[in-house]
């Protein structure tokens, strides 16, 4: 991370760690080297330092000012650059207080003796100048509990090695009796600590010395449960191999193998790592062999110890030096990472419920980075992002590819297993919400396809009727719809939609649909509207527009034809509705020719008569 610098208020409402992934105070450092924290202000600094051996805290070398702690604004415990410590008030010590150099107490002046007083002693006992209880011998359990008073048993009381076992009365030891680092190893002879001279809970942490119990000081079985208060035994107040199996309480020996490093262990343990049926574990546990757990619904693992905002954690990894390899769990999104070289193989997401093949932030239910193939060792299908021919290298295969390269088109391109070329057929209803293009000209049912590719086809293999829009090599040389029945030879025409002219031509008979069960509203057409209407209607002579040919037709003119056999926008006419008024008034005049030829024979007749 660059530096950063900050010229307002930096306000962090979480811990602060710096060198440490999990702070456990407001303000956590932590550094293999000596850490340390700098205050300066006009070139003084105050330090506060931390090391594997000291904690200091004070002002830095060549500063030369003092420093002082505070209550109220005024200074109560003063140090000097020289080392002499001056306390305003009252000293009140709870335990031992160690003091290498001379004391001076209500003194103007520094002490010139190890203790020098300015004003009155007031104690409630006082023996001797301590000099006599050298070389002092102790009766055997003449020591007991109600000959001490409290915190009497310090250090310097007692005289190396004097305290054994037959010294000390039973449940003698007391917490109340011992000053705090009293017992050290020097005071005690070996194997004087036994389970009688113990009384329950006197053994603090408070009243041992770092590395005073040693394998020597501990009779047999001398440590018991009842007999230590809790958190009393630290690593640091035992010495190197002191607890041996024989210094345990039965009860407290482990029924296996013991916990202690060498070959032909069980269980070893080596520089904080333990190895379980190895002799050279290379992470805080190694296993030999296979991790087994009982029938329980409880986790087997956890991952973190709280929390929801974890850095990303690795699981399973290949091998120390091959950390990126493998299963790993990231907390802010609750994802598992399966990892190559660092690399997004697959993720897991719990939360959102996706799953990602090639990416570790899946957007679907399934993300796939790249190809995707699917029903493998049958017939599988390939989907890609381009044209990948994979139909082409088998029979069985097909591919669905969205390409943005040489055809830009999302392809569904089938497989060749029929010998009919790749091939995609729809079983069901094909909606097309667009326009549809065929490149090939050719929408078929079986049989072999349209040969002219620039055509439109519809074609069935049975009976061999098919449909066809022409725009190339139309016989007559206009495009146009043409039906065929010629089983796909396209040479002889059934029935001709002319593109250009509009010309329709049938090679049979064109018959309109006229059911009555087609038609409502039906009345007979009275002969005066049909004589009307055949007295408006005028013949013309015309060629289209559109006919290059420029042939001659005769019909009517949709705008100028009487209304009766109009359509709506008078752009079209019904040759049926002409029909009709036609046979209206020839029907008429048939009849009017009828009554005439009557009246004819009549008179042909009176007249042959007479």
């Amino acid at each position: 991370m660059a530096d950063q610098t900050v010229t307002g208020k930096l306000v962090v409402t979480d811990k602060i760690g710096i060198g440490i992934g999990e702070p456990i105070a407001q303000l956590h450092l932590s550094s293999a080297d000596p850490s340390r924290v700098f205050l300066e202000s006009g070139g003084s600094l105050l330090k506060v330092s931390v090391d594997g051996t000291n904690a200091a805290i004070g002002t830095d070398a060549g500063t030369g000012i003092p420093l002082a702690l505070q209550t109220d604004g005024t200074n109560r415990l003063t140090i000097t650059s020289g080392g002499i410590t001056t306390i305003m008030g009252p000293l009140t010590v709870q335990n031992t207080l160690t003091i290498n150099g001379n004391v001076g107490i209500g003194t103007a002046a520094s002490a010139t003796a190890k203790l020098q007083v300015s004003g009155v002693i007031a104690a409630t006992s006082f023996q001797g100048d301590a000099s006599g209880l050298t070389g002092l011998q102790i009766p055997p359990s003449s020591i007991a509990n109600v000959q001490l008073a409290d915190n009497a048993v310090t250090a310097a009381k007692i005289q190396d090695g004097s305290v054994g076992q037959a010294e000390l009365a039973v449940n003698s030891v007391v917490e109340a009796k011992l000053a705090s680092s009293a017992v050290t190893t020097a005071k005690l002879a070996d194997v004087a600590v036994t389970t009688p001279k113990l009384a329950n809970g006197s053994v603090t942490e408070v009243k041992l010395v770092d590395s005073a119990v040693t394998a020597l000081k501990l009779a047999a079985a001398a440590v018991m449960t009842d007999k230590l208060a809790d958190d009393a035994v630290t690593t640091a107040k035992l010495a190197a191999g002191a607890v041996t199996l024989d210094k345990l309480d039965a009860a407290a020996r482990p029924a296996g193998s013991q916990w202690v490093s060498g070959e032909g262990n069980t269980i070893s343990y080596t520089a904080g790592k333990v190895g379980i049926g190895t002799n050279s574990p290379h992470a805080q546990l190694t296993l030999s062999e296979s991790l087994g757990f009982t029938n329980a619904t409880t986790p087997m693992m956890y991952v973190f110890q709280s929390g929801w905002a974890n850095p990303e954690r690795p699981i399973i990894a290949h091998s120390p030096p091959f950390p990126d390899w493998g299963l790993a769990y990231r907390d802010t999104d609750d994802t598992m990472l399966f990892r190559g070289n660092g690399a997004p193989v697959m993720a897991v997401n719990l939360s959102g419920q996706t799953v990602g093949v090639g990416i570790d932030v899946p957007n679907d239910k399934l993300d796939v980075a790249g190809t995707l193939r699917v029903l493998t060792g049958s017939n599988p299908i390939r989907f890609t992002a381009g044209w990948s021919s994979f139909p082409d290298s088998a029979n069985n295969q097909s591919e669905i590819s969205n390409d943005i390269g040489t055809y830009k088109t999302l392809m569904i391109v089938g497989n060749r297993s029929a010998g009919l070329g790749r091939r995609v057929s729809i079983w069901d209803r094909l909606e097309v919400n667009g326009r549809m293009s065929v490149s090939e000209g050719v929408i078929q049912k079986g049989g072999n396809p349209i040969t002219a590719t620039a055509d439109l086809g519809l074609y069935s293999q049975a009976p061999g009727y098919w449909m066809r829009f022409v725009t190339s090599n139309a016989p007559g040389g206009d495009a146009g719809f043409w039906f065929f029945s010629d089983g796909g030879a396209g040479n002889s025409p059934i029935m001709e939609l002319r593109g250009t002219t509009g010309n329709l031509w049938i090679r049979g008979t064109l018959r309109q649909g006229s059911s009555r069960t087609l038609k409502e509203n039906i009345a007979d057409l009275s002969v005066h509207e049909a004589a009307a209407a055949l007295r408006e209607l005028n013949p013309v002579r015309f060629s289209y527009k559109a006919d290059t040919q420029k042939e001659t037709h005769l019909g009517f003119i949709a705008e100028d034809v009487p209304e009766l056999v109009s359509s709506r926008d008078r752009q079209s006419l019904s040759a049926m509705d002409i029909v009709a008024v036609l046979t209206r008034v020839v029907q008429e005049q048939q009849h009017t020719i009828t009554e005439l030829a009557e009246k004819v024979r009549l008179l042909e007749t009176n007249f042959h008569s007479k």
